[in-house]
Order: structure tokens, then C-alpha cells, then sequence
């Protein structure tokens, strides 16, 4: 009982502790930036936060910045746990805007009975599997950012004739309508 206690409380912990950090760290910056600026409205503390994180996400996205990445890698590795919870949070964000992006081939999975889930191909082979004809699907659980993946045979899976932006926003909303000028 503890033991799986533990284990939801780390799975817990691997979903929450990236938007603890990052929360944290933005109104740390930005009370920072208050404190030294003190005369600064808050709405332009706000935006200076944004546009330094911008500006350090242009500069991560460099050699230089992979060369460091990839230094901080090797001292993590040291921790396990460290290193799991750095690798997860680092997987998790690319997967929802890196070049590696899961959602790039959104589909129909047929359920039978006339019903369809809509999922996104995350790998079409699993031959090392020795299943030859399925593919993984991951489905994005509505209103979170958590979801499953599925080994799913081919023969029920069909591509969405839709762009991928409107078939995530359409997993995620829970199948509500969203305003195109909201």
C-alpha cells in the first residue's frame, strides 16, 4: 500500500513539480525585477519577464546552449532521480513545442460501434515489439496535460483531414467549441 502510495506520489510529482518550478521562478524573476525597478507598474514587470524568457529560449536554442545542455546531462546523471525528473520535464516540454512534437499526425481510432477517440501517432513502428501492424497512439487527456499511449493495430487507425492544431485543441477542450476570434 505505501509502496504504491509512493509511486503515484512521484508520478504526482513529475506532472506537477515543472509548473511549481517554472511558477516559481517567474514571480521570483519578476519580484526581482520589482524590487529593483521598483517604480515600474507591474503589468511592464510582467512583460519584461516574458520577453527575457524569450530571449533566453532564442539563446538556448543555440550550439553553444546544446553544448551546456548537454554538460548539465552528464553531471545529472549522477542523480538518478534528478536526472529522471530533469530528463521527463525536458521530454514533456518538446513534446508540446519542440521540433520533436508529438502531435504532429493526429488520428482517428476506430472503437467500434460508430465511435472514434482522436490520438496522435507517436510511433508508427513496432516491429521491435513483434507487432508488425499496430502503432503507438498517445491520447491527450481532456482539460490536462497528462494522457496514455495505446498500441493500437493499424487497420483502426485513420488520419484526421484536419489541421493538427484544431485536432489537439479538440482532445484537449473535451469536444468544445472554441471561438475562432477568441
Amino acid at each position: 500500500m505505501i509502496k504504491k502510495l509512493f509511486k503515484y506520489f512521484l508520478k504526482g510529482l513529475l506532472i506537477v513539480a515543472p509548473f511549481i518550478i517554472v511558477s516559481y521562478i517567474i514571480i521570483g524573476f519578476a519580484s526581482f525585477l520589482k524590487k529593483l525597478f521598483p517604480s515600474f507598474p507591474t503589468l511592464y514587470t510582467f512583460f519584461i519577464v516574458i520577453i527575457l524568457t524569450i530571449v533566453v529560449g532564442f539563446l538556448f536554442s543555440s550550439k553553444l546552449a546544446k553544448d551546456i545542455n548537454t554538460g548539465i546531462k552528464k553531471v545529472l546523471k549522477k542523480f538518478p532521480l534528478v536526472y529522471h525528473i530533469y530528463t521527463s520535464v525536458n521530454k514533456l516540454v518538446t513534446s508540446f513545442v519542440g521540433k520533436d512534437s508529438i502531435f504532429e499526425n493526429p488520428v482517428w481510432v476506430d472503437l467500434g460501434n460508430d465511435r472514434r477517440k482522436i490520438g496522435f501517432v507517436t510511433r508508427e513502428n513496432m516491429k521491435e515489439f513483434e507487432l508488425n501492424e499496430h502503432a503507438a497512439v498517445y491520447f491527450p487527456d481532456s482539460f490536462s496535460l497528462s494522457g496514455e499511449t495505446i498500441i493500437i493495430p493499424k487497420n483502426q487507425i485513420s488520419e484526421i483531414q484536419a489541421k493538427k492544431e484544431g485536432a489537439f485543441a479538440l482532445a484537449i477542450s473535451g469536444g468544445m467549441k472554441i471561438k475562432e476570434n477568441e
